[in-house]
């Protein structure tokens, strides 16, 4: 950036022009470098202790890779992305709703048989399994829950998930959480994370 002054008598001239804005972006810089990989990026298990983002994070890393592994072997991506729709669907009914129990109409849905099965699996792996990690640098302790119930719904046996899935996004709405408080009034992405990361995983799950 090029900036042209006329030059000036007195006390304000182009040389105090020049020092106000090089001290302008001088402080602009230390404070970019005081903010950088700000609080989010660092954990604080007890008071005055720090854990910065390269020591925690590689954790979430391997946790999405896990899942991600999973998804590999997609025979026909077109036909799992088209079983996936119904899923997230029902999850924006269930946010505009603001009632996550509509999920439980996916019981009664078709469900996908074959290869298009082992495409709609693979493609919630891949979908999760990306997922995982980018919230990670957003909200460290909800990526894995996400990514621990990711792995308990989509990796045992189809008989243990659906005992698993009595783990219901409903338990969201219990009291004790008032997820739907801390959105309307600190902005908690946790309720909307019920909408649109959770619901469609356990849809998803029952389905498969």
């Amino acid at each position: 950036m090029t900036m042209y002054c006329t030059p000036s008598t007195g006390p304000h001239g182009f040389h105090t022009l020049g020092r106000t804005v090089e001290s302008t972006l001088r402080s602009f810089n230390n404070l970019l470098e005081r903010l950088h990989a700000s609080y989010f990026f660092y954990l604080v298990p007890i008071p005055h202790h720090f854990i910065p983002v390269g020591n925690y994070l590689p954790a979430a890393i391997l946790l999405g890779a896990s899942v991600t592994i999973g998804g590999f072997d997609c025979p026909i991506p077109f036909d799992g992305a088209v079983w996936m729709i119904p899923a997230f669907i029902l999850s924006w009914v269930a946010w505009m709703t603001q009632m996550p129990l509509i999920s439980l109409l996916s019981i009664g849905l078709p469900r996908p048989k074959g290869e298009a099965r082992k495409s709609a699996m693979a493609l919630t792996h891949l979908l999760y399994g990306a997922l995982i990690p980018v919230l990670a640098m957003v909200n460290f302790p909800q990526a894995l829950l996400l990514g621990s119930v990711t792995v308990l719904y989509l990796m045992p046996p189809r008989w243990v998930r659906l005992a698993i899935l009595a783990f219901h996004p409903w338990l969201a709405t219990l009291p004790q959480l008032n997820l739907r408080w801390e959105w309307e009034t600190i902005g908690n992405l946790a309720w909307p994370g019920v909408f649109a990361v959770w619901t469609p995983l356990w849809i998803l799950s029952s389905m498969l």
